[in-house]
């Protein structure tokens, strides 16, 4: 009695991607008859079309010189779902490629990977160690890089010990701004939850004894109204403000004395000027008669 064949599942033409996934579906695929210990190529060309399923069966019937072996129909399903690449297009996108803000360094390394199996390049690991150290999202890996020779497998070291770090310095630093946050919550809770009294006592204790009330003189702010709401300023005439405090009072009183200080200063000016003229008029009609009295 025939066992029954394991579980695989189909290959999926429409979704994105198809050269990538085929890859890595047929790769996958190939495990199969080596677990099964099937070697005759025309058996494993059945597992092929078996487990590819309706939709690829629909596609190899169109293709032609498909063989009757596994490698021929493999060759011809991989030119359908993978054609040739333009190598130096595939290696621009390799080199577009940038780590993301969530992305971790593994998750962005096998990007890396994926995108580098069309590149053609000698040196896979190289390229892949030289596109972390310039698309990788840490300044200090980069830094820690390009000051020290290392190698792929160790920049990947690192960067997981630089990633971990970081985690665990921002969960440290959340935690104690989560302490403050809730401090801070508490206290207004504890405010909240005084008698009303004592609430509306607080801002009394806080009062500047300086701050003075500009309509009635008295201490600011006030427990009620204003005493001077609604008075008459002896002065001016004008409502809500008590003489003592009255701006158009001290306003004239100021202009007096500037006035009274201008005067002085010309009264003194005028007088020393004066004397100075009068000085300089004696001088000059002294010397002029000195003068009369020597002419012949």
């Amino acid at each position: 009695m025939a066992s029954a064949l394991p579980v695989f599942p189909p290959f999926s033409v429409h979704e994105s991607a198809a050269d990538q996934r085929w890859k890595k579906w047929t790769k996958r695929l190939q495990n199969l008859p080596v677990g099964m210990n099937i070697k005759n190529k025309v058996r494993q060309r059945a597992l092929l079309l078996h487990y590819a399923g309706e939709e690829v069966n629909d596609i190899f019937d169109t293709l032609q010189e498909t063989g009757e072996d596994y490698d021929t129909a493999l060759t011809k399903l991989t030119e359908y779902f993978a054609p040739k690449k333009n190598v130096e297009y595939e290696i621009y996108k390799f080199r577009q490629a940038k780590q993301e803000t969530d992305e971790t360094i593994d998750a962005f390394h096998t990007k890396l990977r994926q995108l580098s199996v069309n590149c053609e390049f000698t040196d896979d690991n190289r390229e892949v160690k030289s596109q972390i150290v310039q698309g990788c999202s840490s300044s200090r890996l980069r830094r820690k890089a390009l000051r020290e020779d290392m190698t792929l497998e160790q920049l990947l070291l690192s960067a997981r010990a630089l990633e971990l770090s970081e985690k665990q310095a921002n969960e440290i630093e959340h935690k104690d701004e989560k302490l403050e946050t809730n401090a801070l919550h508490k206290k207004r809770n504890v405010r909240r939850n005084q008698p009303r009294y004592l609430q509306d006592k607080r801002p009394e204790q806080r009062v500047n004894r300086n701050n003075k009330c500009r309509n009635c003189g008295g201490e600011f702010p006030h427990r009620g109204k204003c005493p001077a709401q609604g008075k008459s300023c002896n002065f001016c005439k004008k409502l809500n403000h008590f003489e003592k405090m009255c701006r158009s009072k001290r306003n004239t009183n100021t202009k007096r004395s500037v006035n009274t200080l201008e005067n002085s200063d010309f009264e003194n000016n005028f007088e020393c000027q004066s004397k100075i003229d009068s000085s300089s008029d004696d001088e000059y009609v002294l010397d002029y008669r000195q003068n009369r009295q020597k002419e012949p």
